[in-house]
């Protein structure tokens, strides 16, 4: 089966910015909700539709009645698949886009959803606004969903290197048409570990963010996410924050909060440490990373490295 790749920087698209929980297994979806009117406050949340011509889509205010993670993401679901007043436009689930069962996973805050095949006959334009309604639904909800993946017939939607897509939506644009804006897009070379901890293993990541954000913070922050799959390990501890960064010359200096010294279900912290200076020494501006946390150097060695230092990429602990 094939499968969809991104293509956003063909489509010359403008950026809107909005708004910006564990079930592990499978969800079929019930159709029995009942309608719901648009409320006439911006009280409550946005559903998303496009309109008849398909070339946009636009924000109708909804009040959510569910309170629940798998409430929410089935109410939204039956919203997205019923026609709003504005005869405009329409609905997003239809004959072609429909969504079989999904797998909501609240560590990683990240909904799977699963088509048929019908999926991929879209338009690519069509098939953009689809994809950007749905996530700009499901990822209003303040640190229930972050993140969305598509599954299409068994396959799931990649980037160009290959790498399941986790949507947010700061990835995508309400129009069809104009410019992109103040997003940015680049190829990034990011180290995570490998399955069995032995090393890190090299990944490719082409990335769409702000203008604003540096790449050096591009890449931290995409390393606390962790890698897309279940394929290679975190490199940043869970609950980690960035507290700060910044390039000067040739040296970038990290601040992250305590919990980024613990460990990582027994990895080696060498790993750790050096996924993130590999990653950020990829960056042409980038030779020597300084790390600190809550804006100190550490003295102490966890597994025998030495975080008083300006460190530099260690090719020996690649892998893969």
């Amino acid at each position: 089966m094939r499968k969809i790749k991104r293509r956003m920087a063909v489509l010359l698209l403008v950026m809107v910015m909005l708004i910006s929980g564990g079930c592990q297994n499978m969800h079929h979806l019930s159709a029995n909700q009942t309608d719901k009117d648009d409320a006439d406050t911006g009280t409550g949340y946005n559903i998303y539709y496009i309109n008849n011509d398909e070339t946009r889509i636009k924000a109708f205010a909804y009040q959510l009645s569910s309170t629940t993670e798998d409430g929410i993401i089935s109410e939204c679901m039956e919203a997205l698949s019923k026609t709003p007043d504005d005869k405009n436009y329409k609905e997003v689930f239809n004959s072609s886009v429909k969504v079989q069962q999904y797998n909501y996973d609240k560590d990683s805050r990240t909904l799977s959803l699963f088509f048929s095949k019908e999926y991929a006959q879209m338009p690519k334009t069509t098939e953009m606004l689809v994809r950007t309604a749905i996530v700009e639904t499901m990822t209003q909800f303040g640190g229930i969903i972050d993140y969305v993946s598509f599954s299409i017939d068994g396959s799931w939607m990649t980037d160009e290197a290959g790498n399941v897509l986790r949507m947010k939506n700061s990835d995508y644009v309400s129009e069809v048409g104009g410019s992109q804006g103040d997003l940015d897009e680049a190829r990034f070379c990011l180290y995570y570990v490998s399955s069995d901890g032995s090393g890190l293993v090299r990944t490719y990541q082409t990335i769409r963010y702000p203008s604003s954000e540096s790449q050096a913070e591009v890449v931290v922050r995409t390393l606390m996410q962790g890698y897309p799959s279940e394929k290679y390990r975190s490199v940043v501890s869970k609950d980690t924050q960035l507290k700060s960064i910044s390039v000067s010359g040739s040296l970038c200096s990290v601040d992250f909060s305590r919990e980024f010294l613990n460990k990582i279900d027994g990895q080696n912290f060498r790993l750790n440490v050096y996924g993130i200076v590999n990653s950020l020494t990829e960056l042409k501006d980038v030779e020597r990373v300084r790390i600190t946390v809550d804006g100190k150097l550490i003295e102490e060695e966890p597994d025998g490295v030495v975080l008083m230092n300006e460190m530099t990429a260690k090719p020996d602990l690649i892998v893969q």
